[in-house]
């Protein structure tokens, strides 16, 4: 799930930063740029609570309406397109190749007994299988469907490797938190 993030962080930001900065702001610009992704879900869960504590759960998603018309509305005045538009061919095989390889290691993730259960390991070898072939095809084809280029660049591959090391860190499995629960 994290490396679908980070392909989606790629394809939503570090492509831009990578047209926007130059050489010598675009480490700033990707530290303000993680600082974001690090920070929401610590202050999330807490305004949610004291929220839901004051008013009914129902206003968390009333709250969300004006900040999304005024985001939709700030784009569509402010926000100028700074790449050239394309009409890129759909790669359905390595659409078929990510939804088959991220499910299955979501899959085999989410069991309980990860390494005793085949279904668990099996899954996640499929998985990783898949995504092994899907990045093999994104290096050799010409319109490729995830932008792999940022991971040249040595500064990306460091943070992208420690966040995903800091998530895993700060969200152990489901089934170490339910037997230190049960003690």
């Amino acid at each position: 799930m994290y490396i679908f993030k980070a392909n989606m962080r790629d394809r939503t930001g570090g492509s831009a930063i990578l047209a926007l900065y130059p050489p010598e702001r675009r480490g700033a610009a990707m530290g303000l740029m993680g600082l974001v992704i690090m920070v929401a879900p610590v202050i999330g869960p807490a305004l949610s609570g004291l929220v839901i504590d004051t008013l009914h759960w129902r206003w968390l998603f009333y709250m969300v309406i004006p900040v999304a018309l005024f985001s939709i509305i700030y784009a569509f005045i402010y926000l100028k397109n700074v790449t050239e538009l394309t009409k890129p061919r759909v790669d359905l095989l390595s659409i078929v190749m990510s939804t088959i390889g991220f499910g299955c290691v979501i899959y085999g993730f989410s069991r309980t007994n990860v390494w005793t259960e085949p279904e668990g390991y099996t899954s996640i070898a499929i998985g990783s299988l898949f995504l092994l072939l899907l990045v093999w095809r994104q290096l050799k084809i010409k319109e490729s469907l995830i932008n792999l280029s940022v991971f040249w660049h040595p500064t990306f591959s460091l943070v992208a490797v420690l966040v995903v090391v800091l998530m895993m860190v700060r969200s152990p499995p489901r089934h170490c938190c339910q037997s230190i629960c049960r003690m």
